[in-house]
């Protein structure tokens, strides 16, 4: 993952709207729910339909400045910073998948969005299928990228020694506002996943559950995730695609090849063009 996080880094930090670029209106706040402040940012018309784009571990929301501008116009994008991750706060200095679920829901509350479309990577994938399972009417439809239904050795293997390794927090720092003690609490909270027995943990009647078309999106040499558990999860969620990136990683989406081609996909899937097998 160190090097998926770096080449993601350097994607997010170096990255220019390109010239022409829609410039779409920008609201954001703050919002104080389940013990934290979570951030969040809405671009585009407030009329238009909500698509939140959720981030993995360690990062923020930036890492969506690349697509912001592709689907700004067609939606109203909304993105939130994960508790405790860029400028959210965690006094807990805990975190689990299913804490940040239920902060995505007070979250859409908070903004009026009962129903709304969504995009999550890696850490953020891992939220929303908590979402899609136990509120499943909230989502309208949903993209996975980097996800899996539960943590297999490899992933855990991979937690420990990204955790272990000096240059991460070189990477973390990057996406965390309040500095060091922020990017090394991450660290701990990242490196305690590598324990987790039960979360995440779907099982496939629970995966059975999401009514939503489900798009996931895996890289088939994923530092964490075999291609077999992106299978597992189309074969359990109903009414859902699979597309594997050749040569992929982890979050393959943000090579910088990839961008305009996944916007125009995600506007394709999310306007309801994609047909299921008969």
């Amino acid at each position: 993952m160190r090097a998926t996080m770096l080449i993601s880094c350097v994607l997010v930090c170096l990255w220019t709207a390109p010239a022409g670029a829609a410039s779409c209106p920008v609201r954001s706040g703050d919002y104080k729910a389940n013990g934290v402040s979570l951030h969040w940012e809405e671009h585009g018309d407030p009329a238009s339909a909500p698509l939140l784009m959720m981030h993995g571990f360690g990062e923020s929301m930036s890492v969506w400045e690349p697509y912001v501008p592709n689907l700004c116009t067609t939606y109203n994008v909304i993105l939130l910073d994960m508790r405790g991750h860029g400028r959210s706060t965690n006094p807990t200095k805990t975190f689990s998948f299913r804490a940040s679920s239920e902060d995505i829901v007070a979250v859409m509350d908070h903004l009026h969005h009962p129903r709304f479309r969504a995009v999550g990577v890696s850490g953020g994938a891992l939220s929303l299928l908590h979402v899609a399972t136990r509120t499943p009417a909230r989502i309208e439809a949903l993209v996975l990228i980097g996800a899996a239904p539960y943590l297999p050795q490899q992933a855990r293997d991979r937690v420990r020694a990204i955790a272990a390794d000096k240059d991460t927090v070189t990477y973390m720092r990057r996406f965390a506002t309040r500095g060091d003690e922020q990017a090394s609490a991450l660290i701990e909270q990242f490196a305690a996943l590598a324990s987790s027995v039960d979360d995440p943990s779907f099982t496939p009647p629970q995966l059975a559950t999401i009514s939503a078309p489900t798009l996931i999106v895996q890289g088939d040499r994923d530092e964490f995730f075999p291609v077999e558990l992106a299978v597992q999860l189309y074969r359990s969620i109903p009414n859902s695609y699979l597309r594997i990136y050749p040569n992929g990683d982890h979050e393959p989406i943000y090579e910088p090849t990839a961008v305009a081609d996944f916007s125009a996909q995600l506007i394709d899937f999310f306007g309801g063009h994609w047909k299921r097998a008969p």
